[in-house]
C-alpha cells in the first residue's frame, strides 16, 4: 500500500511537470520612441513594462552606446519574484557628440540566462536631414524663377 502511494505521488509530480505551461514574458517600451532625437542636456523618459504569466527573477534596464555596447551609460536591476515590473526612469543626454543609444530591457532567470529582451534605438545630436532643407530651398527658388519668367513675358 505504501509503495502504491509513493508511485501515485511520483506519477502525480511527473504529470504536473508535463502539463505546466511555459513561461511567457511580454516587454513593452513606451518611451523613448525608436529613432527619436535628443540634444545634450535633454531628459529622456525611460518607460516600459514587463508582464509574465509566472514569477520573474531579474529585470534589467540599461542604456549603452549602440556602436560600442561595452560603453554603458546607465543600468538598473530590479530583483523581483512578482509577475510584473514597471520601468519609469530618467536619463539625461550627457554629450554634445552625435551618438546612437540603445535602451534595452531584458529578463534573466536564476541561471543568469536572458529569457526575454526588447530594445529601442534613439539618437543624440543628430543633425537635421539636408535633403529636406534643400527641397524647401529648391521650392523657393522655383517660385522666384517663375516670377521672373512672368515679368519677362509682359
Amino acid at each position: 500500500m505504501i509503495n502504491f502511494i509513493k508511485s501515485f505521488a511520483i506519477f502525480g509530480c511527473f504529470f504536473a511537470m508535463q502539463t505546466s505551461t511555459a513561461q511567457t514574458i511580454k516587454i513593452d517600451i513606451t518611451s523613448p520612441i525608436a529613432s527619436q532625437n535628443f540634444k545634450k542636456g535633454d531628459t529622456v523618459f525611460l518607460k516600459g513594462s514587463v508582464v509574465s504569466n509566472g514569477p520573474l527573477h531579474d529585470v534589467f534596464s540599461e542604456i549603452y552606446d549602440n556602436a560600442d555596447s561595452s560603453m554603458i551609460y546607465f543600468t538598473k536591476n530590479y530583483h523581483t519574484h512578482g509577475a510584473s515590473q514597471i520601468i519609469n526612469l530618467i536619463f539625461v543626454i550627457p554629450t554634445d557628440e552625435e551618438k546612437v543609444f540603445c535602451f534595452n530591457i531584458n529578463t534573466k532567470d536564476h541561471g543568469n540566462q536572458i529569457t526575454s529582451q526588447r530594445k529601442v534605438i534613439f539618437m543624440a545630436n543628430k543633425p537635421a536631414e539636408k535633403g529636406k532643407q534643400k527641397g524647401k530651398q529648391k521650392g523657393k527658388q522655383k517660385g522666384k524663377q517663375k516670377g521672373k519668367k512672368r515679368k519677362a513675358k509682359r
